[in-house]
């Protein structure tokens, strides 16, 4: 194995190590940020998911999110650029794509991902997933996610697409496409397996087992769009697209019964939609790659 191989998988472990760093430490910031805000004591923390004396509990939710997220994704991210000499714009893409009418395409290649998700989505759901993986579903993540999306109003709605859409779709793009594929597709020295291994850890972070494989398909999309344009800009959108429909469907789903079945991950699209939809990724996909031509310098 050469030097520089070496040196990638000791990076792997320093940026491991700056995201817990940064977890923990923006954890207690998003907590000490809270306790004035919402008039609570550092001990009711611990179990917060039980309190239901205190107010506004999803906004509280949302900053300690925010908090949290920022630190592992971002301040990990730009520690690591920093310590080993990047320039921040070009190492996370912060750029528009080459050919940037290629954006003109994300709308219908995000109308096409919904529907292949809702698909792969069906298909996990009918696995008989072992019991070990089961016990990885984080109910505690599930119900502090039910209580972030919970929506009043329209400012309620605002808050979730700026809080839950937006916010993490940009931290978790800079972390997974901008430092971590890269470095993936450094040390295989094949972006198909460094996409693939960045997905694979993208999903599997989300504790969700019968999501993990259209996750996975997803991520794998953000991957192909980010690597093929040069650009992270494309990821930000498609990603930013996907949580803003997760934040419209939780909005609508008590007036809509199509909502409602997308929220509770039970709508299932016609077979020959279906179908259609995944080869119009596949598709779009590779007119991403057709269209930008580009050469990886990291390959």
């Amino acid at each position: 194995m050469d030097n520089n191989r070496i040196q990638t998988i000791a990076d792997v472990f320093i940026l491991t190590g700056l995201v817990i760093l940064g977890m923990i430490s923006f954890s207690v910031l998003g907590i000490l940020i809270c306790m004035p805000i919402f008039n609570i004591e550092f001990g009711q923390i611990k179990n917060i998911l039980e309190q239901t004396d205190i107010a506004n509990k999803s906004l509280l939710f949302k900053i300690f999110n925010l908090s949290a997220t920022f630190g592992a994704w971002v301040v990990s991210s730009l520690i690591y650029l920093k310590m080993r000499g990047y320039k921040i714009q070009s190492a996370l893409l912060l750029q528009l794509p080459e050919k940037p009418i290629s954006l003109l395409f994300l709308p219908l290649l995000f109308l096409a991902l919904i529907i292949s998700s809702s698909f792969l989505l069906q298909l996990a759901q009918q696995i008989n997933w072992p019991d070990f993986l089961m016990k990885f579903n984080s109910e505690q993540n599930k119900a502090m996610l039910e209580t972030m999306l919970k929506m009043d109003n329209l400012s309620d709605f605002g808050l979730n697409l700026l809080f839950i859409a937006l916010a993490p779709a940009m931290f978790e793009e800079i972390f997974f496409r901008g430092v971590l594929q890269r470095m993936f597709i450094f040390l295989f020295k094949n972006h198909h397996y460094g996409i693939f291994f960045t997905s694979f850890l993208f999903a599997a972070i989300h504790l969700n087992v019968e999501q993990f494989i259209p996750m996975l398909a997803l991520s794998s999309v953000f991957g192909y769009v980010c690597y093929y344009s040069n650009s992270l800009l494309p990821g930000v959108i498609l990603h930013f697209l996907n949580n803003a429909f997760a934040v419209f469907i939780y909005y609508f789903s008590e007036k809509n019964p199509i909502a409602r079945q997308l929220a509770d991950d039970q709508f299932s699209p016609p077979i020959f939609i279906s179908i259609f939809s995944v080869f119009l990724v596949v598709g779009l996909v590779y007119y991403f790659y057709k269209l930008n031509q580009i050469k990886a310098t990291h390959e």
